[in-house]
């Protein structure tokens, strides 16, 4: 699998996921061919023509667990995403072997990550695929990120088993549950807490999403986002959070109790407006007034100071919220001032503290 750097999103607005296409093949082949030649992402050695390539080509299909789609930029192929066959016996047909490939220009711009997502979104739909592998060629730390951001779980590595420009190179196996309606089986754990599981969200939590921002509560706090629809939940997902954790490494998480019950999202967000990144929380109406929402906001500052190395954070709240100003006044922030974010059409008060917070007796 290709290495995804870390950098702004340049391109991901301009993209179009769609199903691969016979004039594609040409361009696919030249972006695996990259691959091939200066990486050990791919074992293959040599690298192929297009009449070569064909037969992989129609392999793939419109329906079923064989899928191929393609990142489409400006009408060219920029990228893709596929899975196929994991191995011939019958009894294998259940699993199927995923990877993507992305022309290296585009790299660390999040068009992995939503052809990813998307590839995994069909998948989820087909009864016949119950298992999701992928093999990643080491050292390759931003894949292995990736993969357990999808909701991929290592589960061995075989060493030594490919030798490629001079020296011999381990493969870590990665699988996810596709057919599995638990949402824990979805999203790297970021955190736990006595009470709660705070993990990265996921295309997958776009239901519990749209339920959480349209909640009575939320939309009365925190604004109208427009979010209507499960397609307008994943959008805001992955322009939000997804986004986030592509250029920064943190962002909005969601929040479950420890039986999986998913209850409203947590996290650290970085707001080109403020100076410090600042700390945010939601959680569905029949959640709040149970300490839930302090005991998360706790547990992304202790993230914030041992994994983040922050040595100030702020918070924002609407002056009306008197439930969240006592939070954070909890917390031990101070009001500093009011802000008015861009966009927004009245100003909010901004909190901040220092880090780490005085600890916690009780």
């Amino acid at each position: 699998m290709p290495n995804e750097r870390q950098g702004p999103n340049q391109v991901l607005a301009a993209v179009r996921i769609r199903p691969a296409v016979a004039d594609d093949l040409a361009r696919l082949v030249d972006v695996y061919n990259h691959y091939v030649a200066d990486t050990h992402v791919t074992f293959d050695t040599r690298t192929f023509s297009v009449a070569e390539r064909r037969a992989w080509f129609e392999a793939f299909a419109d329906q079923g667990a064989h899928r191929l789609l393609v990142a489409d930029k400006d009408g060219q192929c920029i990228g893709y995403a596929s899975s196929h066959a994991f191995r011939a016996k019958p009894a294998y047909a259940s699993s199927v072997e995923t990877t993507v490939y992305l022309d290296p220009k585009v790299v660390g711009q999040g068009v992995g990550s939503t052809l990813y997502e998307a590839l995994l979104q069909i998948l989820k739909s087909e009864p016949s695929v119950h298992r999701a592998l992928a093999g990643v060629a080491l050292p390759n730390p931003a894949s292995a990120r990736l993969h357990e951001r999808l909701g991929f779980q290592p589960v061995g590595t075989f060493r030594e088993v490919g030798f490629k420009f001079g020296r011999y190179h381990d493969v870590r196996w990665y699988q996810r549950d596709v057919s599995s309606p638990n949402p824990s089986m979805s999203g790297a754990k970021v955190y736990d807490t006595e009470r709660l599981v705070v993990r990265e969200f996921c295309l997958e939590d776009g239901e519990f999403l749209l339920r959480l921002l349209n909640d009575p509560g939320f939309r009365a706090n925190l604004g109208d986002k427009g979010v209507r629809t499960l397609d307008d939940a994943h959008d805001y997902l992955r322009k939000g959070p997804l986004a986030s954790y592509r250029e920064f490494e943190f962002g909005l998480w969601r929040v479950e109790l420890r039986d999986g019950t998913l209850i409203g999202m947590c996290g650290v967000l970085k707001r080109p407006a403020l100076q410090h990144p600042d700390v945010g929380y939601a959680f569905l109406s029949e959640y709040c007034g149970q300490g839930y929402a302090i005991e998360a906001a706790r547990g992304s500052l202790e993230f914030a100071t041992s994994k983040l190395n922050l040595g100030r954070i702020a918070a924002i709240v609407s002056p009306d919220n008197k439930r969240s100003i006592h939070l954070l006044q909890k917390l031990g922030m101070s009001h500093e001032t009011m802000v008015r974010l861009p966009g927004e059409d009245s100003s909010v008060m901004l909190w901040e503290t220092a880090l780490p917070l005085p600890r916690h007796e009780g």
